[in-house]
């Protein structure tokens, strides 16, 4: 949703604006987005036993399945601050011909959480957590990879909050339906993982694979 209402955006401010508009718009669109999702991640992270007692209320019945969800998620969840900010970036570049490094930047994560599984899971008395870690370190790479590509454009300044900037507000103006748009199907994800999350262990790793297969002819 940010990508569909942040690319219009700063490509025009691209052909009709300055160098100098559009390091502003960049600046103030990672600052003010920065800050969003930090809050949204620190209650993602404090609140992980609510969301996973919410979403996973099945877990509870199986020993220690909910606590290992829990310590999962905590490392999990700032994935979204990351991959947001690397999205913001990766538009940026994309506006401007670059469509190589952020399209590599995926190639990377792939390669991250193949380390972890072959190399750090087999030490961790619950592997799922060396996987979880490598999520975490995925999208921290992801968005520092773009940096350098994006500072050769000289559009990297430091983020700042700007939430009064007319670019800015357009931009969440227009993620509002994309946010709706998008999220249908999250949402009917979420409540499939409810209901299997009482089902045999497996389950819910079912269903993703499932999912993934969907992706697929899409």
């Amino acid at each position: 949703a940010f990508s569909q209402a942040f690319v219009p955006v700063v490509s025009e401010y691209k052909t009709k604006r300055s160098a100098e508009d559009v390091r502003d718009l960049v600046s103030g669109t990672a600052g003010t987005l920065g800050v969003v999702l930090f809050v949204v991640t620190a209650i993602g992270v404090i609140a992980a036993p609510v969301l996973i007692y919410i979403f996973a209320p099945g877990f509870k019945q199986y020993g220690n399945k909910f606590d290992m969800a829990v310590a999962m998620l905590h490392w999990t969840f700032p994935y979204i601050f990351f991959i947001s900010l690397a999205s913001l970036y990766g538009g940026v570049l994309n506006s401007y011909g670059k469509f190589g490094p952020p399209a590599f930047s995926t190639v990377l994560m792939n390669l991250i959480m193949i380390v972890f599984a072959t190399s750090l899971a087999p030490w961790f008395q619950n592997p799922g957590l060396a996987l979880a870690l490598g999520v975490f370190v995925s999208g921290l790479v992801q968005l520092l990879y773009q940096l350098p590509f994006l500072a050769r454009l000289k559009l990297l300044a430091w983020p700042r909050w700007q939430w009064s900037h007319d670019g800015v507000r357009r931009i969440g103006r227009l993620m509002l339906p994309g946010l709706f748009g998008s999220s249908v199907g999250h949402v009917s994800l979420l409540l499939d993982t409810l209901i299997v999350s009482f089902f045999a262990t497996g389950s819910v790793t079912w269903l993703y694979y499932a999912d993934r297969f969907v992706e697929f002819p899409l």
